[in-house]
């Protein structure tokens, strides 16, 4: 990483007294405090709209820990010789562990905050995260996966793998479409079960402050089903905590006791959960690549998706 320009301190208007270069930023200590400068690749119309709805959040009371900066040029970036550069305070919280059940129910709830205090914020967004749409695709490409494999003179351990759970997660995939299908429709269009997702909820965009969980980093948003980032935290819980330590009611009584979710979003949430999209990319995208060999991470990767199918059957029966 290349020394911070002195432009881009004074885009900010800022004379720090000292630099630390971190592994994608630069840690800044000025008379006002600590600031974190780092490089963007996030398009601008990203960043406006995440400034907006923290802006709008913060006025709301959401805790909101990544509040960018205004430059120079009156945007919450700072632009030089074609890169992009956002500053933030710096603070000293730490990234929230799935594998934890006291720190997923905290996500969980930040979440709900989140979506409860997003529900009538209307920003301009880039992205639509229409996953029924998503998940048609997704449905398409593995039957044809099927396909190219049945005409194969000999299989692989993966391709024996994707053979005997093919009806598993096929009829997986198709109930929880006929669920979407049912509840939301074939339009996209503005209705109860659509609103501004965060769209990248993670360990490292969850995040502890003065005991305080939020969520950070909403450069990523999406408008879509909100109940989509609460099946995301779910899934990550899944994978990090096997047996999982949380029951489903557990779980939704963490998020409901904020955000009340009506019987259909639950079916949503329940679908979303059912669909095997995971499983799908995996097989989908080894394929797609035509390797001449197997890695062993892509075949245990599959084993360990295929190990969980009793949990996601306890989650969404």
């Amino acid at each position: 990483m290349e020394n911070l320009k002195a432009e881009v301190l004074s885009g900010f208007e800022i004379t720090p007294k000292s630099i630390i270069k971190s592994k994608h930023s630069y840690i800044c200590k000025t008379g006002k405090g600590m600031r974190v400068i780092q490089k963007t690749n996030v398009k601008e119309s990203s960043l406006l709209a995440a400034n907006k709805i923290k802006e709008i959040l913060e006025e709301k009371g959401y805790p909101i820990y990544d509040r960018f900066y205004v430059s120079v040029q009156n945007v919450p970036y700072f632009s030089l010789d074609g890169e992009k550069y956002i500053m933030t305070d710096f603070k000293d919280f730490t990234e929230a562990d799935f594998s934890k059940a006291d720190d997923v129910k905290n996500v969980i709830r930040a979440a709900a905050r989140f979506h409860k205090l997003s529900k009538d914020i209307r920003v301009s967004l880039d992205k639509n995260n229409d996953i029924l749409k998503n998940y048609q695709k997704l449905l398409s490409n593995f039957k044809s996966v099927k396909k190219s494999i049945s005409s194969k003179g000999s299989f692989s351990e993966f391709d024996v793998l994707f053979i005997k759970n093919y009806d598993y997660f096929l009829r997986k995939a198709s109930n929880a479409l006929f669920t979407l299908n049912e509840i939301v429709g074939e339009s996209f269009s503005e209705n109860e079960f659509l609103a501004v997702c965060h769209n990248n909820i993670k360990e490292e965009t969850s995040v502890r402050y003065k005991n305080n969980m939020s969520l950070i980093s909403f450069e990523n948003m999406a408008f879509g089903l909100f109940v989509s980032d609460f099946s995301d935290i779910i899934n990550r819980y899944i994978r990090k905590h096997t047996p999982p330590a949380l029951s489903f009611d557990d779980i939704m009584d963490s998020y409901v006791r904020i955000n009340s979710l009506s019987d259909d979003n639950i079916r949503l949430l329940r679908a979303i959960l059912s669909f095997p999209s995971k499983y799908i990319k995996i097989c989908c995208d080894f394929y797609s690549k035509g390797m001449p060999f197997v890695p062993n991470s892509v075949v245990n990767h599959l084993k360990s998706i295929i190990s969980q199918k009793s949990i996601y059957e306890e989650y969404t029966k």
